[in-house]
């Protein structure tokens, strides 16, 4: 049975818990059997996965008469079940249509408000936060340099190039280690001119918009060339991507705010990784993998038997830069309804919980947080709403923002907040005395403070 994309998604109220569901009628009309007023058809329904064998058929009707309701609504047992799954007013809920041998079935999955509400935002960054300020002191050989496998004769030139490279301690978070694989660090040495320093972009979620604010900013100014190494997680990984392609940043926010409409008209929650795939598909020219290599460090995180960051920055193809990308943004049970997701034949999840802010492989970075870094307790950071005495925006707020899209002029501000923040700290770090032609320097990153 193919599962297909979710048709709709709506928080609980108290009425669809204790009574009937209401159905958004937009979905009803497009998936749904037709039904006329006082008319009902039962209707197919399952909870969970594919192993959940348990099937309703539920009453679905528009309520006729008198004081005819146009809402259509799920009855029957639906209250017994949500009384049974301990349904709470907010939860969310998302229905996915099936076809089966038996006919039409509906398919839906239950998650707990936190997803909507702000706290997942300061979940989701203290947990990186802590990560980045506690994580397992496990000890390692060689911590602070490179460590290369040269014998390449075991299981050949793919199996060598697969292994990891480089094993380093972050300069500004020694705690924090983050691991490279053979080609990625060879990828880098190709590199014959190094601008520095590169630039590092935070994970962000939906405020992405602050993030091509920044980045319009340094572009026009002369503090990223074509030359200049970038490193991302998340929303931030995605930046990168968009500036290695050559893309303008307004490009960019017109494609954010395709992707923005599309959620707040259809939903954001379990689907959001559909639609993000979907935007860089057809945003990102076929060359952007190319552009990116050597030059592009994508953070993700890989769940082994501790959770590892792994930086990439040698992509295969464009397919291969859209899945490194979608992966370092896949936050746990949010993009889609599962916990992870598969990259490169490695179970893994957003770079952010791993590597908030990845160095890159220039001799200094500059690092770039959308949240307020007094926030989080970071340190070393160079741009951020810190910097900006005028960006009174407060953290729940961003935090709201970074998980449900805002409306396009709400996604303006935060393009212009960004460049604002980026201004103020080019006032105390000039161009001239900033920017300078290096060689590649693999390793060695270290954050560019005002």
């Amino acid at each position: 049975m193919e599962q297909n994309e979710a048709i709709f998604q709506k928080p609980l109220s108290k009425t669809d818990i204790n009574h009937r569901l209401s159905l958004p009628t937009c979905a009803f009309n497009k998936h749904f059997p037709a039904i006329f007023h006082g008319n009902r058809v039962n209707i197919r329904v399952r909870y969970g996965g594919n192993e959940v064998n348990q099937e309703w058929k539920l009453p679905c009707y528009i309520r006729g008469g008198a004081n005819p309701y146009d809402k259509p609504v799920l009855a029957g047992q639906w209250r017994h079940i949500a009384a049974s799954k301990g349904f709470q007013e907010g939860d969310v809920v998302v229905f996915y249509k099936h076809q089966d041998h038996e006919g039409r079935l509906y398919r839906f999955y239950a998650f707990r408000s936190v997803f909507n509400d702000v706290a997942t935002g300061e979940l989701f960054l203290g947990l990186a936060s802590r990560m980045i300020k506690s994580r397992s002191r496990i000890p390692m050989s060689n911590s602070g340099s490179v460590a290369m496998f040269e014998d390449s004769a075991e299981k050949g030139k793919a199996a060598y190039e697969e292994k990891i490279g480089a094993v380093m301690e972050d300069e500004i978070e020694p705690e924090v280690v983050w691991e490279q694989r053979v080609k990625d660090v060879e990828a880098e040495r190709k590199r014959r001119v190094v601008t520095s320093p590169g630039f590092s972009f935070s994970a962000a979620g939906l405020l992405f918009p602050y993030h091509l604010g920044v980045a319009q900013f340094l572009i026009e100014n002369g503090y990223i060339k074509e030359t200049t190494p970038l490193a991302g997680s998340s929303a931030g990984a995605i930046v990168c991507a968009v500036i290695a392609s050559g893309a303008t940043m307004e490009e960019a926010l017109k494609a954010t705010k395709v992707l923005a409409e599309d959620c707040r008209s259809r939903g954001t929650a379990f689907r959001l990784g559909a639609v993000l795939r979907n935007v860089l598909e057809k945003f990102l020219p076929e060359d952007a993998h190319i552009r990116s290599n050597g030059r592009v460090r994508v953070a993700v995180t890989q769940l082994l038997w501790r959770p590892r960051g792994l930086l990439v920055d040698q992509f295969d193809s464009k397919e291969d830069l859209i899945n490194a990308v979608f992966t370092s943004s896949f936050i746990p049970g949010y993009l889609a309804p599962r916990p992870a997701t598969m990259f490169r034949n490695k179970l893994c999840v957003d770079g952010g919980l791993t590597l908030f802010m990845p160095p890159t492989s220039a001799a200094q970075t500059v690092r770039v947080c959308a949240f307020p870094a007094s926030r989080l307790g970071l340190e070393g950071i160079g741009i951020s709403p810190d910097c900006n005495p005028e960006n009174v925006t407060s953290p729940r707020q961003l935090f709201k923002w970074a998980l449900e899209p805002a409306e396009d002029e709400i996604l303006d501000r935060l393009f212009e907040l960004g460049l604002k923040d980026a201004a103020v700290w080019a006032m105390e770090n000039p161009v001239e005395k900033v920017v300078q032609e290096d060689s590649p320097v693999i390793g060695n990153s270290i954050s560019n403070s005002e």
